[in-house]
């Protein structure tokens, strides 16, 4: 496969993509036979469908390196170009090929064929060791080599996975979504398969390397575990019919989510509740493109506006909103070794979005092929050597693929010295050994992370027997690492170290030596953030809070600085243990601030949540409501009314109970639930009148019994007590027209349906009957014979409630009337 590259690339330009490797001719064939040029990591490939290209573009220089030739693709083609490394897959929908593009070589290989035509139910992943290529539509896996293509091993899928159902974890497990078995599968040393696992509507993303079912039919993501399971769901405000675009965060607990319907990107996490978040990115309606993320934002395109929105995720807000190519263009992005390129698939037009100090800014346009027959075109868009088409060869899977030849004229070769040979043992003829020559020294990744590895590499001629001594020194020529190895030196920076250093490499042999110097910049791991929770923000007297905060991007040598201020607070800063949660109680009511601020590798951010302490101890029931100490219990009717306290968390309060002279309390006691509990219960004994005071009401007395708190809440209490009946009139009658006498007794009580009497004359003694006139049963009476009463000048009825209360009342003989 021919690699077309412009005749015109000046050397200056290209400095920072090549780290000042001299480009000493034309890029030819599907190499570079003429020279060697090492390119930093920050390079990626885009595609370009209507003319069947990939074009290479550095991210550092902003320079179009080169194109090729999507081998077997026709112009128009469904291309997808998927980053492997420092190489590309380019899977070719539209023919069902997978073929690689190496960014050393810029080699193709043959079209490898894993599917049909119109093979859209092909997706390509790339996983631990592995390159996999999962065809929907024969529910099959293929696990490859990713360098040869070559098949290693075919996974019987049974599911039918459709867009966004198949992931390839950070262990290099596949997993899928059966939309319409609704099964969960996955491959870790062996086929397992969870009936009933996910729904048509369930997705899949990667956080942090790990795999998240996004279930929209409820609203919720949640971490898978090793068996396919879910251990805690967390919500996601995104429903099944929505149109959305997701993404797993790589270095947070984040998932994102671009909603059509309403021109918002939502920040859920995973692992607790936290789906408040949203950004307005776009108008409701507008189609989003596959969102990326670098370095703490994420990057929305919106191909019906031509936007790309840059969001801060961890102040959610929208850090730039950049006008990248024409409205309706299919716009996509890629994050790649520390860039963000943006490329349109309809266009010619391809670039870097990239961190100018602390804002997002668009680099230049560059163009990614020319007029008529594709050329490829140098940053500054002049057009480079035209190469004629050969869309290379096909093979089927389980085969080697091999370089294609394009057949067409190659470039003449440089006319400058020839290129030297690669380092290794060097063959000596009569006369004095060559001194070694250092011809460049280049690191991986090209952006130098502190608190992660990199590996410095160094391209030395005449290097036989030789001792290699590397430094890297500050600016002012400390030495900060030293190392002795041959041909590479890995290092971990620390947090702390300074930003703009030098790597120093020294190589002597026998013949001499050879010094060189290379300058190389640091970074932080990433964004540092940190997002601080209490337990409550507004806590009661004395309620137990905890605060805990969420670091990202900091290490072990993080240190924590808790400052709390408010009422009866010092101010004073105090040190905390990293990870740990702060524990505060308030005795004072007011308004305090809590604040964590976080210092690492240089950097110190914060945050802090405002609290607002009052006393929200209440009375929440009091039972029985109404008090009944009508029962007679022992000599006493005793009543045990529970005031039930809540948010009450001073455990030494107790309340205040107001009772009317009448009424008699004691023994009061007092529980709680805890001893951080702010529940309890305080409760009073209450006995019934004495004989010598009476209720107001016999029966219900209303809001005679007050029960207060110290911070004023308050209730009114209802008690049922009784009185003794009373008489209200009697009187008897002399005999009657039978012979009878006739007593009669008229009385008042609350519940006269339950009072008995009875009656005293002379000797005799008896029950009297209830009777009504015309109203409630209020009468009992007594008809007795001569012989039962004898004599008698007056007589006496007595009256009992069911609470064993008498009243009683007589009158003399002869009153009838």
């Amino acid at each position: 496969m021919r690699f077309l590259r412009s005749a015109r690339v000046r050397a200056s330009a290209l400095a920072v993509a090549l780290l000042a490797v001299p480009v000493t001719g034309a890029l030819m064939g599907s190499g570079f036979p003429g020279a060697h040029v090492t390119l930093s990591g920050g390079a990626a490939w885009l595609a370009s469908p209507q003319q069947g290209l990939v074009t290479l573009i550095d991210g550092a220089s902003e320079q179009v390196i080169g194109s090729v030739r999507a081998p077997a693709a026709k112009a128009g083609d469904d291309l997808t170009v998927v980053q492997a490394g420092s190489a590309a897959l380019v899977l070719n929908a539209a023919q069902g090929t997978v073929a690689r593009v190496d960014s050393g070589t810029y080699e193709v290989s043959d079209a490898v064929k894993f599917g049909e035509q119109d093979g859209r139910a092909l997706s390509v992943f790339v996983g631990g060791d592995s390159a996999y290529v999962v065809d929907g539509q024969r529910r099959v896996a293929s696990v490859t080599d990713p360098v040869s293509l070559k098949v290693r091993q075919r996974l019987s899928l049974a599911a039918q996975p459709g867009a966004e159902q198949s992931v390839v974890d950070k262990a290099g497990r596949l997993w899928l979504i059966d939309p319409a078995t609704g099964s969960l599968t996955w491959f870790d040393d062996g086929k397992q398969v969870k009936p009933g696992g996910a729904d048509a509507a369930s997705r899949l993303v990667l956080v942090q390397g790990r795999p998240v079912l996004v279930d929209a039919a409820h609203s919720r993501i949640g971490a898978l575990d090793d068996d396919g399971g879910v251990e805690h769901w967390n919500c996601l405000d995104v429903r099944s019919g929505d149109r959305a675009q997701l993404l797993g965060s790589s270095t947070g607990n984040h998932v994102f989510a671009a909603v059509s319907a309403s021109g918002t990107l939502l920040i859920s996490a995973v692992g607790h509740d936290d789906c408040g978040r949203s950004v307005d990115v776009g108008a409701p309606g507008d189609t989003f493109g596959p969102l990326v993320e670098s370095g703490g934002f994420v990057f929305v395109p919106n191909r019906t506006s031509g936007h790309t929105v840059v969001v801060d995720v961890a102040a959610a807000r929208v850090a730039a909103d950049l006008k990248v190519v024409d409205p309706g263009r299919r716009l996509e992005l890629l994050a790649k070794d520390g860039f963000v390129f943006y490329n349109d698939l309809d266009g010619d037009r391809a670039g870097v979005i990239r961190l100018d100090g602390e804002q997002w800014r668009l680099g230049k346009a560059l163009k990614k092929f020319g007029a008529g027959d594709p050329q490829l075109l140098t940053g500054d868009g002049d057009a480079g050597q035209t190469s004629n088409p050969n869309p290379g060869g096909t093979t089927t899977p389980g085969t080697t693929p091999t370089t294609t030849s394009t057949g067409t004229q190659q470039p003449k070769p440089p006319t400058t010295t020839p290129p030297k040979k690669t380092p290794g043992p060097t063959k000596t003829t009569a006369g004095p050994a060559p001194q070694p020559v250092i011809r460049d020294i280049t690191w991986e990744p090209a952006q130098v992370v502190r608190t992660r590895t990199a590996t410095w590499t160094a391209a030395v001629d005449n290097a036989a027997g030789a001792t290699w001594a590397w430094e890297i020194l500050d600016q002012g020529g400390t030495v900060l690492h030293q190392a002795s190895s041959a041909g590479t030196m890995t290092h971990t920076l620390p947090a702390g170290t300074p930003d703009n250093l030098q790597v120093k490499l020294t190589v002597r042999t026998s013949a001499g030596q050879a010094v060189a110097t290379r300058p190389f910049s640091t970074v932080a791991v990433g964004q540092l953030t940190v997002d601080l929770r209490c337990s409550v923000t507004a806590p009661s007297l004395n309620q137990p809070v905890s605060c805990s905060g969420t670091v990202g991007n900091a290490g072990s040598g993080a240190t924590w600085t808790w400052t709390v201020t408010g009422p009866g607070q010092s101010g004073a800063p105090e040190q905390g243990t990293p990870g740990t949660a702060r524990s505060e109680r308030f005795t004072a009511g007011g308004a305090y601030a809590v604040k964590l601020a976080v210092a690492y590798d240089g950097r110190t951010v914060e945050d802090t949540v405002n609290l607002n302490v009052s006393d929200h101890c209440q009375i929440g029931s009091v039972s029985p409501n109404p008090a009944d100490v009508r029962r007679n219990i022992g000599v006493n009717g005793v009543e045990q009314p529970i005031v039930n306290l809540t948010g009450c968390f001073v455990h030494t309060i107790e309340p205040t109970v107001t009772v009317p002279s009448w009424l008699k309390t004691f023994a009061p006691t007092m529980s709680w639930d805890g001893a951080d509990s702010g529940t309890g219960r305080y409760s009073f004994a209450m006995s019934k009148p004495t004989a010598s005071t009476r209720a107001p009401a016999d029966g219900l007395n209303n809001d005679v019994v007050t029960i207060a708190l110290p911070n004023g809440q308050s209730v009114a209490y209802d008690v049922l007590a009784n009185n003794p009946p009373t008489i209200e009139d009697t009187y008897a009658c002399d005999k009657q027209a039978d012979g009878r006498y006739r007593f009669v007794l008229k009385y008042a009580d609350a519940d006269p349906s339950t009072t008995t009497a009875t009656i005293r004359v002379g000797s005799y003694s008896g029950s009297m009957t209830k009777f009504s006139h015309g109203g409630a049963p209020v009468f009992f009476e007594a008809v007795l014979t001569a012989a039962q009463v004898g004599s008698f000048t007056t007589w006496t009825g007595t009256v009992s409630d069911k609470y064993k209360e008498t009243a009683s009342g007589g009158d003399n003989r002869g009153n009838c009337t």
